[in-house]
């Protein structure tokens, strides 16, 4: 009995996109859209995160954006 082959889940893409960019992350991620795209979706997953569950280091993240940064300074 012939089975079709299974459409690749969003898992098995990236999987497949990391394994693609491990040789040379910042190479694949200037020269490849989908890479970018997928690096940019993840940091932005990471940020949403980071906001939710611990909105003190989103704050001190934030703030070291700048050198130096005045609204850190001194801050443990």
């Amino acid at each position: 009995m012939y089975l079709p082959e299974p459409h690749p889940t969003s898992s098995t893409r990236a999987l497949e996109l990391l394994e693609t960019a491990s040789a040379d992350p910042t190479r694949s991620v200037q020269e490849d859209p989908e890479i970018r795209a997928a690096f940019e979706e993840g940091l932005r997953q990471l940020a949403e995160d980071i906001v939710e569950h611990n909105p003190g280091l989103a704050h001190l993240l934030l703030g070291m954006g700048e050198a130096p940064s005045p609204s850190v300074h001194g801050q443990n």
